[in-house]
């Protein structure tokens, strides 16, 4: 890859940190530079890695409907996607945390109540007080 990368301009290990986010100069260098390369490839890991000429072009012609993307269209996409990522990770992340904290508050509530049953064993806690054993929430 480091021939590769020479040639684009970027630094050893770049084109293997793709998957993190990509900047939009430098996709339209990768572009530019491999014009058979596949955009859903590269940005998504979708589909195969080089564009088959052949059912791209006739595809082309049958479907006049389809707008070509202009690089600058591309840069935007290509920031677009960084940023959703970024803000993926940051989300799951959060989730992480407040699964946590709910965890913690579900213990202590546990706790409480059970010390106020242990000091006034004759107080029956009204209903809205109990609480079921729920499974925590988990992203599968």
């Amino acid at each position: 890859m480091s021939g590769y990368e020479k040639e684009i301009k970027v630094s050893n290990g770049y084109v293997n940190s793709i998957s993190k986010g990509i900047g939009g100069e430098i996709l339209l260098k990768i572009l530019e530079k491999s014009p058979n390369l596949n955009i859903d490839w590269l940005l998504e890991g979708k589909g195969e890695m080089l564009k088959n000429n052949a059912t791209s072009k006739s595809n082309l012609d049958t479907n006049e409907d389809k707008k070509e993307i202009s690089s600058t269209e591309i840069i935007d996409l290509s920031t677009q996607l960084g940023e959703q990522k970024q803000e993926n990770c940051y989300l799951n992340k959060k989730i992480e945390k407040l699964e946590k904290e709910n965890k913690r508050l579900q213990e202590e509530l546990i706790f409480i109540k059970s010390e106020i049953k242990r000091e006034h064993p004759t107080i029956d806690l009204p209903k809205k007080y109990h609480t079921k054993e729920k499974k925590p929430y988990s992203r599968a």
